[in-house]
């Protein structure tokens, strides 16, 4: 009988190592993926914007597609495009680099 209560004292002993080894390589796991991922998209993972989904469905998509992505119908896109920018940003900037994202791309982004 006391044979059987150290041969199971010495097994809890193992099993409660075993689960500590586990869960330190676990630990050690969790936190180099946390390092290694990354928390922002590289320019390589992006498509241009004139070739994007939300351009296709801004040109030729179907209205009820369109209402689904942005909640609003062509229409009322429209008005809130105007309403928000009067006056065409896209071609009035002189200075710095061409943007490639214009002002219906980025509302459209933003309502996404």
């Amino acid at each position: 009988c006391i044979q059987l209560l150290l041969f199971s004292a010495e097994t809890n002993t193992k099993m409660a190592r075993h689960r500590l080894l586990v869960s330190a390589i676990v630990a050690i796991i969790a936190a180099y993926k946390a390092c290694r991922n990354r928390h922002t998209l590289t320019r390589k993972a992006l498509v241009h914007p004139q070739l994007s989904p939300w351009s296709k469905l801004l040109r030729c998509g179907d209205d009820g597609d369109f209402v689904e992505v942005t909640g609003l119908s062509r229409t009322a896109f429209g008005i809130l495009h105007r309403k928000l920018f009067p006056v065409d940003m896209d071609r009035n900037s002189k200075v710095g680099r061409k943007r490639l994202l214009n002002t219906l791309d980025g509302l459209g982004m933003y309502l996404h």
